[in-house]
């Protein structure tokens, strides 16, 4: 049978309750941070595959309609234009434009990226400091307040 010391048997109780908060914390976060990296995947597919447009208004638009722009069938007052061509047509506007501005205004509906800043690792190292953040200070603190002990002792 296998005896532990008291000392062994907290050491043994410390871990344990590490490994079970490490677990539980990154089985908590991992939706979280997956979603960061779907959403991220998600942007450059879309950029990939449509090519980049900007929105505005068509009484606003310079150039000829259907051979510069197009009209949103939805929206009449709403019109369309490829970033080549909006870079052509507003030389002003052109270096303040950028093609992941332009797919973030064309992504599909329930993708909430209002407020999202374009990067998953923010996520990842959250997660990271959440999951192992606790257990590391409390063994930080605990080696301290030992080392504290023995002085005392001395």
């Amino acid at each position: 049978m296998l005896r532990l010391s008291g000392d062994q048997a907290r050491k043994a109780a410390a871990l344990a309750l590490a490994l079970a908060w490490m677990i539980g914390m990154g089985l908590w976060l991992y939706p979280e941070v997956k979603e960061e990296f779907e959403k991220k995947r998600y942007l450059a597919r879309i950029a990939k595959e449509h090519p980049p447009m900007i929105p505005s208004e068509c009484i606003r638009m310079r150039g000829i309609e259907n051979q510069d722009f197009i009209r949103e069938d939805k929206n009449p007052d709403r019109c369309w234009v490829d970033l080549p061509t909006f870079r052509r047509l507003y030389p002003e506007l052109a270096p303040h434009t950028d093609e992941g501005a332009s797919a973030r205004i064309r992504v599909e509906e329930g993708v909430p990226l209002e407020n999202w800043d374009g990067s998953p690792w923010r996520a990842l190292l959250r997660g990271v400091a959440l999951t192992c953040g606790p257990p590391i200070l409390s063994w930080v603190a605990l080696r301290v307040w030992r080392r504290g002990q023995k002085r005392r002792r001395r």
